[in-house]
This record gives structure tokens, C-alpha cells and sequence, in this order.
């Protein structure tokens, strides 16, 4: 894989420059910095690229990557040209050279998938909908990219507002367990240690130590979790290592291993519907959702069901899965012709994306209850803590009423 290099050097002319190269290494890099005129070269290093390019933050860019290269395709450009005028076009220096390895694919007879796959910008789905029009018409095929980009957009922004508002209400109940520890606590002590009698001051003391060793407790325990979460999601948005290893254990809890099973359904069938209706064959297009999809039990659902159409059973019986319901084979039974097939795919899409949506509610309760159970836990110390104050306030004033 080639990456960008910069070239620390001498020019002909004495001076020094840095200039970058899209090279395979170090050593090629060193080589076209000598070709293009440098005399001398004294540091060669690899530039990282921008976070702002990964996957999480580079939504937008990616639309226009597609928006752009539709553009081109409806205007009747090839797709070596097509490329040719995104790349120059850019005006980035490293989104420039990421995407100058969709050139080297192409330069080296790959497909417009495979090029767009070496960019590492999109996901599976986008590929197969590229690799499918490739094959029926390429303008159906990135128009269908497009919107599915644009779905996914829609479904991060709102899992963004929702994760801003939970946020900003659980940064203001983290504050609780802090500052009724390193404030409230040493305030009502102080307040406690003016109750004159021995024994009911003992009573107060070590009722406050017990709230204090409970509040302590729950502060380690909460900050600690909110501190490796946090690394976690930042771990998972930035490096593809930790969202590899992550993706299992995400699928195994009970409600989000649903949503990521019926979202991961719902993408993969509605783009075998649209490979389908555009007149892909059916065994070509299971093939190629079964190498893509990366979720494990819609992989082996559409593993499944590419192998029983190569071992000679009709689409009725290859469709016959666990992950497929009664109501969803009778549908798939119904149909006349592959094109049919994938109008009755593409409803089941749409049930199950219904579905995801009511898990995706869900899954907003159950992280609201989460944060309520939190804040109550949180407030419910501070409320003792008070209580015990208000106690010993009224102990105190009905001990000086008494000596009046």
C-alpha cells in the first residue's frame, strides 16, 4: 500500500525544501525525490493522516467523493478520466494522495470497486452497490451509494444529537459525587463537630464516614468506567484494530447484538434488492454480499444461502434460514422472476429497517434509564448527606433552646 512521505533535501541551487511523494517506501519516495532534481536527501518520513479522513468523521467528504464521480459518469467520462479530474481537483495535499491510489488501481486494470476499496474511505455495502453497477449500469450503481451513504448520515447525526443530550445531562450528574466529596463532606463535618454531646456527635461522625466511603466508592467506580468507555469509543472511531476486536463482543449483549443484527440485515437485503431489480443474477449477487458483509450471522446467512444455490436448490429453499421468518419465505415463495425477488427483498428491507428503528428507541430508553438509575443513585447520596446535616442543625438548635 502506498503512503505519502515527506522529503527533507538540498536543492541544486543550495537551498533546503521539504516536498511530499506518494510512494510504496521509503526507498521510492528517496528515488523520485533524486528524479525530480534534489542532490541531497537527509530525512525521509511518513505522514499520518488527518483523523478528520477516518470513517467516523469523514461522512461528508465521502458524499462528495460520490456526488462528484456521479457527476462525472453521467456527463460520459470514463472512469480513468473520471478519476483523473477528482484527483486533481483535490486540493488537500493528503486527501490528494489517498485518493491517488484509486489511480494506481485503475492504472493496473482494476475495477472501479476495487479502486474505490483501496481508498479505504467506504464501507462493504458501498462496494457491492459500485461492483454491482459495474456490471448492470454504473449510474444506478452510484446513485445507490449515494443514498445509502446518505442513510447512513441521517442515522449518525441522530445518534449524535441523542449522545450530545445524554452528554450533556451526565456531565452534570458527574459533577454530584465530586463535589459532595471534595466539598460538601468537609462542610458538614466541620458543621457536626459543634454538636456538644459526645455520644450523638460519635452517631453523626460515623454516619457521615459511611456516606463518604459509599459516595467514594461510587465516584471510583463511575469515573473509572466513564474514563475507559471514553478511550474505548475513541479507540473504535480512530483505529480499525479496536473496532475489529470490539465488533464480537458488541454483538453478544442482548438489545444492541438485536439492533446490529437487524441493521446489518436490513443494509445487506436492500442492496441484493437493488443488484437484483437491476438485473445482477442471483447467484452473483449473494456471492458478493456474502464476501462483504462483515456482521457473523448475516455473513453466515448469506454464505448459506449462496452455497444451497450452488449445490442446485431453488431460491424458495436456499432462502431458508433462521434469520428469515414464516412471513418473510412465504413473500420470497411468491415471486415469478429474479426482478420480483428483489421488489419482495427490498420490502423485507424496509420491515427490517423498521425494526432496527424500534431497537434503535430502545436502546435511547434503556440509555436514558441507565442515566436516570446514575443521577438518583448520585443525588440520593447527596440528599443523605443533607439529611444528616439538617440533622445535626436541628440537634444543635434544640440543644442551645434547651440551655436557654
Amino acid at each position: 500500500m502506498s503512503e505519502i512521505f515527506a522529503v527533507h533535501g538540498m536543492l541544486p541551487s543550495g537551498d533546503l525544501t521539504t516536498r511530499e511523494y506518494f510512494a510504496g517506501s521509503q526507498r521510492d519516495a528517496r528515488r523520485e525525490a533524486i528524479q525530480a532534481g534534489m542532490i541531497a536527501v537527509y530525512d525521509i518520513r511518513q505522514i499520518k493522516e488527518s483523523i478528520w479522513n477516518y470513517e467516523y468523521l469523514g461522512r461528508d467528504y465521502r458524499l462528495k467523493l460520490l456526488n462528484a464521480l456521479r457527476f462525472q459518469v453521467d456527463a460520459g467520462v470514463s472512469i480513468a478520466q473520471a478519476i483523473q479530474a477528482i484527483v486533481e481537483g483535490e486540493t488537500k495535499p493528503l486527501r490528494r494522495a489517498r485518493l491517488a491510489r484509486t489511480l494506481i488501481v485503475i492504472r493496473r486494470g482494476g475495477s472501479l470497486a476495487e479502486a474505490l476499496d483501496a481508498v479505504g474511505l467506504f464501507d462493504e455495502h458501498v462496494i457491492a452497490l459500485i461492483r454491482a453497477g459495474e456490471q448492470t449500469g454504473l449510474r444506478q450503481g452510484v446513485r445507490a451509494a449515494i443514498q445509502h451513504e446518505e442513510a447512513k448520515r441521517t442515522t449518525w447525526r441522530q445518534i449524535l444529537s441523542a449522545v450530545g443530550v445524554l452528554s450533556l445531562e451526565l456531565s452534570t450528574a458527574l459533577s454530584v459525587p465530586w463535589s459532595l466529596h471534595f466539598y460538601a463532606v468537609g462542610f458538614i463535618r466541620n458543621s457536626l463537630n459543634s454538636t456538644a454531646d459526645k455520644a450523638k456527635l460519635a452517631s453523626f461522625i460515623s454516619e457521615l464516614d459511611t456516606i463518604t466511603h459509599v459516595n467514594l466508592g461510587w465516584m471510583i467506580l463511575t469515573y473509572g468506567l466513564a474514563t475507559v468507555l471514553s478511550l474505548w469509543a475513541l479507540g473504535f472511531m480512530l483505529l480499525p484494530g479496536v473496532r475489529d476486536r470490539s465488533w464480537p463482543y458488541l454483538r453478544r449483549f442482548p438489545l444492541l447484538g438485536a439492533y446490529l443484527r437487524q441493521a446489518s440485515m436490513a443494509n445487506s437485503t436492500r442492496i441484493v434488492s437493488v443488484m437484483l431489480t437491476t438485473g445482477v443474477r442471483l447467484g452473483e449477487t449473494v456471492d458478493a454480499m456474502a464476501r462483504t458483509v462483515t456482521h457473523g450471522e448475516v455473513k453466515g446467512f448469506w454464505s448459506a444461502v449462496a452455497s444451497n444455490l450452488r449445490n442446485g436448490h431453488d431460491s424458495v429453499r436456499a432462502f431458508r434460514h433462521d434469520l428469515i421468518t414464516g412471513s418473510e419465505s412465504l413473500a420470497i415463495a411468491a415471486h415469478q422472476s429474479s426482478k420480483q425477488l428483489g421488489e419482495i427483498l427490498g420490502a423485507i428491507a424496509e420491515e427490517r429497517e423498521y425494526r432496527r428503528k424500534e431497537l434503535a428507541k430502545a436502546l435511547l430508553v434503556m440509555s436514558v434509564g441507565l442515566m436516570v438509575f446514575y443521577m438518583i443513585v448520585s443525588m440520593g447520596l447527596a440528599l443523605w448527606a443533607f439529611k444528616l446535616y439538617d440533622a445535626g442543625a436541628t440537634f444543635n438548635i434544640e440543644s442551645l433552646q434547651n440551655l436557654i
